[in-house]
C-alpha cells in the first residue's frame, strides 16, 4: 500500500487492492524519556500524543477533565518500554478499552484508523527571488513531516521526477493554477490535494499562501518568524479540518445498520478481499452475509456513526467505487449502498 511510511515521496498509486491508508496503531505512542527513575512524564506526554491522533484535537488537554486524566496517566497504560539506543524512547501501548472509556465519558470524540491522503505541492521563494519545490529531502520538508506523525494523517510529498517537472513547472505551482495542479495529483489517487507557496515578506516574516483541493476545499493563509512555523501551521490546519470531518463525537457515535450490495465479487478471492477490507474499517462493529449471488454480494453492516460514516470511510478507501446501476430484486425494499468492486 503506497505511503506506509506516513509521510515522504509518495509512488503513483497503481496498486490494485485495499488502497486505503490505516494508522498502524491508534493506542500506542512513542515519546522521548530522558528520564528513566520516574516515567509519569514521559507516560502523560505519551497519552497526549496518543489523545491528538485519536481524537483528532490538536490540544485534547484544553476539554474539561483530560488534565486529570494526564495527571495520573498509568491508569491507562497496558504496558511501556523503554529502548535501547542514544534518543532514550519510550514505547507505550494503552488500554483500549479505559481509553475509549474516558473519551466517551469526557466526550472527545474518535476519528477513525482510515485517514485521507493529502498530496502536497509547495514552493518556496528565497530572498534572491528564487523558487524551488519543497522535495522530500529539503529541510522545509520537515514542517510538514512533523505535525503529519503528530496528527495522524499522511501528507505525502509528491516524486518530483520528470512527469511531475513537465505537468507542473515550479512557475505554474507558483501561479496556483487549479487545473495543472490536479492533472499533476490524479498519479497518485489521493483523497485531497494542498498546494502551498511560501515567501518572506518586506518586514522578514514568512507567509504561506495555500489551496485545499477536493470535498473539503478552501484557501487559507499562514505566517510564521520562521518558514518551518508557516508550514506547519498549514498542515495542522488542514488535519483540523479533516478531523472536524471525520471525528465521530457524540450522536454520531450511535451505531446504526446500513444494508449494502458489492457487484463485481466473480473470484473466492474477491469476496475474502471484499470482507477483508470492510473489516479494516474501524468504524465497522460486525458484517452479517444476506446473500451471495453469481457476481453480487448482500451485506449488513453495522458501523459506529452510521449510514453518513460509513459512506464518507468508504469513499476514502477506493477499494468500492459507487455502482450507479444497482440491481434491486422484485420485492425487495430500496438498497441503501451499492458499490463494485475495484
Amino acid at each position: 500500500m503506497a505511503g506506509l511510511a506516513w509521510f515522504g515521496r509518495a509512488a503513483p498509486d497503481d496498486t490494485p487492492g485495499e488502497r486505503h491508508e490505516l494508522y498502524p496503531d491508534l493506542y500506542a505512542a512513542r515519546v522521548v524519556a530522558e528520564d528513566r527513575s520516574s516515567p509519569d512524564p514521559a507516560l502523560a506526554r505519551a497519552m497526549r500524543s496518543m489523545l491528538v491522533r485519536l481524537t483528532g484535537l490538536r490540544k485534547p488537554e484544553d476539554a474539561p477533565g483530560v488534565k486529570d486524566a494526564l495527571a495520573d496517566p498509568e491508569r491507562f497504560v497496558q504496558q511501556y518500554r523503554f529502548e535501547t539506543g542514544p534518543d532514550h524512547g519510550l514505547a507505550v501501548k494503552f488500554d483500549q478499552a479505559a481509553v475509549d472509556d474516558l473519551v466517551e465519558r469526557l466526550g472527545l470524540g474518535r476519528w477513525s484508523r482510515v485517514r485521507p491522503r493529502v498530496i502536497v505541492w509547495l514552493v518556496v521563494e528565497d530572498e534572491r527571488g528564487r523558487k524551488s519545490y519543497v522535495e522530500s529531502a529539503s529541510p522545509a520538508a520537515a514542517a510538514i513531516g512533523g505535525p503529519a506523525h503528530e496528527r495522524g494523517v499522511p501528507f505525502i510529498l509528491p516524486l518530483f521526477d520528470i512527469e511531475d517537472r513537465v505537468t507542473l513547472p515550479v512557475s505554474t505551482l507558483w501561479g496556483g493554477f487549479a487545473e495543472p495542479i490536479e492533472r499533476a495529483s490524479r498519479r497518485y489517487a489521493a483523497d485531497a490535494v494542498l498546494a502551498g507557496r511560501a515567501y518572506r515578506d518586506e518586514t522578514g516574516f514568512w507567509k504561506a499562501r495555500w489551496t485545499l483541493f477536493g470535498e473539503l476545499a478552501r484557501e487559507f493563509r499562514t505566517d510564521g518568524d520562521r518558514l518551518e512555523s508557516a508550514i506547519a501551521e498549514g498542515v495542522h490546519q488542514v488535519a483540523d479540518r479533516f478531523a472536524a470531518r471525520f471525528a465521530r463525537r457524540g450522536a454520531d457515535a450511535v451505531s446504526a445498520r446500513a444494508a449494502i450490495t458489492v457487484a463485481g465479487v466473480e473470484r473466492l478471492e474477491d469476496y475474502a478481499r471484499l470482507l477483508r477490507y470492510l473489516a479494516s474499517i474501524d468504524i465497522v462493529e460486525n458484517v452479517h452475509v444476506a446473500r451471495v449471488d453469481t457476481t453480487r454480494v448482500r451485506l449488513a453492516v453495522r458501523a459506529e456513526g452510521g449510514l453518513a460514516a460509513l459512506e464518507e470511510l468508504i469513499a476514502l478507501g477506493r477499494t468500492l467505487v459507487p455502482d450507479p446501476q444497482p440491481e434491486a430484486r422484485s420485492g425487495e425494499r430500496e438498497i441503501a449502498l451499492a458499490y463494485r468492486l475495484q
